[in-house]
């Protein structure tokens, strides 16, 4: 019983196609491995990678094709991560990779060495950008010293921030003024005020709690 209970949970969260860890599985992991940076003071990169002209494999050869090159380069990603780092599929052709005790420098020399494509690092934020966003596909993001630039590059629209242990409840949207430059040349219907409301309903979630 105990063996098919650890199958079912490795199942669970495993991609099926590609054996990597899926979404399910980061969005528990990511948190520990944030706070665990955090505590102990030790830098923790994330590159992030987006698959160009994936749509026109699929279309043009098929998706039995599509599905192995995502299966290979699932394997060019395994080869090159270390025992403490994780390789995560986040769905259709986007992937992750967890770099616990890796700088900013060391990560973009770590992806050159398998992407060759990388360049920075670039100052804190910008990279969510209309600029940075419609030119580059990888991203690596540094815990240490960008805070929570990891999650917002997942949600930027909608994160929240919210500080445990105060006298007071406090919650804030987690994009800061960062929304303001990445968005500050498209028209306000086009702006989006999801993570102002996600920040307010939380708030007064909290407040009932107390």
């Amino acid at each position: 019983i105990i063996s098919q209970q650890q199958d079912l949970e490795k199942l669970a969260m495993t991609d099926q196609l590609t054996g990597l860890y899926n979404r399910y599985f980061l969005s528990s992991f990511i948190e520990k491995a944030l706070s665990l940076a955090k505590r102990h003071k030790y830098p923790l990169s994330i590159v992030m990678i987006d698959l160009d002209k994936f749509k026109f494999i699929n279309d043009n050869f098929g998706h039995e094709l599509g599905d192995e090159v995502l299966v290979k380069i699932s394997s060019v990603l395994q080869k090159n991560c270390r025992l403490e780092d994780i390789a995560v599929r986040l769905g259709g052709d986007e992937f992750l990779v967890v770099l616990p005790h890796c700088a900013q420098e060391q990560a973009i020399k770590k992806a050159n060495k398998t992407y060759d494509c990388f360049e920075g690092p670039c100052v804190p934020d910008t990279i969510f950008s209309i600029a940075h966003r419609d030119r580059y596909k990888y991203f690596v993001a540094m815990y240490h010293d960008q805070g929570l630039a990891p999650l917002k590059a997942l949600h930027f629209d909608e994160s929240i921030n919210v500080s445990l242990n105060l006298p007071i409840i406090r919650t804030s949207v987690d994009h800061g003024t960062a929304f303001d430059i990445a968005y500050k040349k498209r028209s306000k219907q086009t702006l989006s005020n999801i993570s102002y409301i996600n920040a307010v309903k939380e708030a007064i979630r909290l407040v009932k709690l107390g």
